[in-house]
């Protein structure tokens, strides 16, 4: 409900909640991330992703930054408007990385965010797929060094949401990562509550034909209210 009022995709609510909760943790307006997706992007009209299956992964570094936001509702629009500055969902960083090997490039974040998405959606009781729910063990060899201090990862499994931290304990106390992952739970019902009470509403990047900062779309949207009022 919340994604269809206020035109956010998933990922950028939960996205926003992490900034949001490690700003709290850390006291920082600032948060630099490793952002990690599916990297099926459509970047050619020629290239057609449905001959081809799972993931591609794309990483990128990037620095979110709350601003002046004191509301939950404040925040999802100013992370959400900058996520969507992001060409191509950041695809293009691993390209250049790999393939010109650039070295004015920034180097990834050791904190890093997945949003894995939903599963098994669409997928009907008779279906020979289903999710496995046995523990699958370890997806990588015991001798690989991670790349970050913090990994987290979450999804929605069943209508449900599932978060998943993985850090570094020379780094990090358990209880330190108790009070973050407390302070995302607490920011996450933050944000429901303060979107039952909302109209919802708009930000810049919903209007992609025509270029637009917040100003000018309040500006807009008092006018127009205005003018319904004076009916």
């Amino acid at each position: 409900e919340i994604s269809k009022s206020y035109k956010a995709e998933l990922n950028e609510l939960l996205v926003t909640i992490f900034v949001k909760s490690y700003s709290i943790w850390k006291g920082k307006r600032k948060v630099s991330l490793t952002l990690e997706n599916h990297g099926r992007e459509n970047l050619y009209e020629e290239v057609d992703l449905s001959r081809t299956v799972g993931w591609f992964t794309s990483m990128y570094p990037i620095v979110l930054d709350l601003k002046n936001s004191i509301s939950s509702i404040e925040s999802l629009t100013t992370i959400k408007e900058q996520l969507r500055k992001i060409p191509q969902n950041g695809i293009s960083y691993g390209i250049y990385k790999l393939f010109f090997n650039s070295s004015d490039l920034p180097h990834l974040s050791t904190i890093s965010f997945n949003y894995l998405g939903k599963f098994n959606m669409g997928i009907e009781e008779q279906s020979s797929f289903k999710i496995v729910e046995q523990n699958k063990g370890f997806e990588r060899a015991k001798e690989n060094l991670r790349p970050f201090e913090l990994d987290f990862v979450c999804s929605i499994v069943n209508d449900r949401l599932h978060l998943n931290i993985i850090f570094n304990k020379n780094l990090f106390e358990e209880v330190e990562i108790v009070q973050f992952m407390d302070t995302f739970i607490q920011e996450l019902k933050l944000l429901i509550n303060e979107a039952k009470f909302s109209d919802g509403g708009y930000s810049p990047s919903d209007f992609k034909d025509i270029e637009l900062n917040n100003e000018e779309l309040d500006s807009i949207f008092n006018e127009l209210n205005e003018d319904l009022e004076n009916e």
